[in-house]
C-alpha cells in the first residue's frame, strides 16, 4: 500500500484497511454484489455494425475469458481473506445458471455418444463448467488448509468440529465433480490438481484414524477399483455422520 501514491490511494476509500488481502476483497467484491442478473458486473462494448475481423476474433469468447479472469481473481482474493461462506454462495450462483452454448454442444455430443449428459467437471467446458471447478477447487484447498493447521497445532474439542464441518463440506464438492474413479485416475495421471478428492478422501482417513491423514493421489492409490472403494467408505461415512 506505502507503494501507492498518495493521490490515487485516495480514490479507494478501502487501501485504508491495514490488511491488503482485505482491502483487494473489498474492491474486487464490489463486482459480484449480485445486483444484476450475471455472476460479475464485466461488460465489453462492440460496435452495432462490427467489422469482419471483429467478427472472427470471437468476441464472445473474448468475454468469456476476461469474465473468467475476473472470476478467478475473486475466488483467489476470497480465499486469502478466507471468506468460505462468499465462495460457496458464489458457487451455487454458479451452479444454478443456465447452461452456456459450449457446455450444451458437448452435452448434445456425449448424448449422442451415449456418455454422460451431466458432464464431469475434470472434462467439460465451457465457462460455467470452468467457474464452478475454480470455486470447488477453492473450497477443497481451504479444507486442506485446515486440515495442516489442526496436524500442526494439535487435535482438540475445536479441531474435532471443524474436522467434521469440513468432511461434510468436501463431500459436496466431490459430488458436484460428477466423476467416476477411473475419470478421477485418468485427471491424476495427467497432473490435473484433484484436491476436491484428496480433501475428501483426508478429511474420511482423519476422522476414521483420529489423526490427520497426508492422503496423496500420487503412489497411494494404484488402480480405479481401490479408489472406488475408498469414496464408497469415505460416502458411507458422511451419510452416517450427515444423514
Amino acid at each position: 500500500i506505502e507503494n501507492i501514491p498518495p493521490s490515487k490511494r485516495g480514490r479507494i476509500s478501502e487501501l485504508n484497511n491495514n490488511s491488503v488481502a482485505e482491502c483487494a476483497g473489498n474492491v474486487i467484491g464490489s463486482l459480484f454484489d449480485k445486483k444484476r442478473s450475471h455472476l460479475v458486473a464485466v461488460w465489453v462494448t462492440t460496435s452495432a455494425a462490427p467489422p469482419p475481423f471483429e467478427v472472427l476474433n470471437d468476441p464472445v469468447r473474448k468475454y468469456d475469458a476476461l469474465r473468467l479472469k475476473y472470476i478467478r481473481a475473486y475466488i483467489d482474493t476470497m480465499v486469502l481473506c478466507k471468506q468460505r461462506d462468499k465462495i460457496e454462495t458464489f458457487l451455487s450462483w454458479a451452479a444454478s445458471s443456465s447452461q452456456d452454448l459450449p457446455g450444451f454442444y458437448e452435452a448434445t455430443a456425449m448424448k449422442f455418444q451415449g456418455g454422460n449428459a451431466g458432464l464431469s467437471l475434470l472434462s467439460g467446458s465451457g465457462l460455467f463448467k470452468k467457474v464452478q471447478r475454480a470455486s470447488t477447487a477453492a473450497l477443497a484447498k481451504m479444507i486442506l488448509q485446515d486440515l495442516t493447521a489442526i496436524k500442526q497445532d494439535g487435535t482438540n474439542e475445536n479441531a474435532r468440529k471443524l474436522l467434521k464441518e469440513d468432511f461434510k463440506l468436501s463431500q459436496k464438492l466431490f459430488l458436484r465433480l460428477h466423476s467416476t474413479p477411473e475419470e478421477i485416475l485418468r485427471a491424476a495421471n495427467s497432473n490435473k490438481p484433484l484436491d476436491e478428492v484428496v480433501a475428501f478422501c483426508r478429511c474420511y482417513l482423519s476422522i476414521q484414524s483420529g489423526r490427520i491423514s497426508s492422503f496423496n493421489l500420487d503412489g497411494t492409490i494404484y488402480d480405479a477399483v481401490m479408489l472406488s472403494s475408498l469414496l464408497e467408505q469415505a460416502s458411507e461415512k458422511a451419510k452416517e455422520l450427515f444423514p
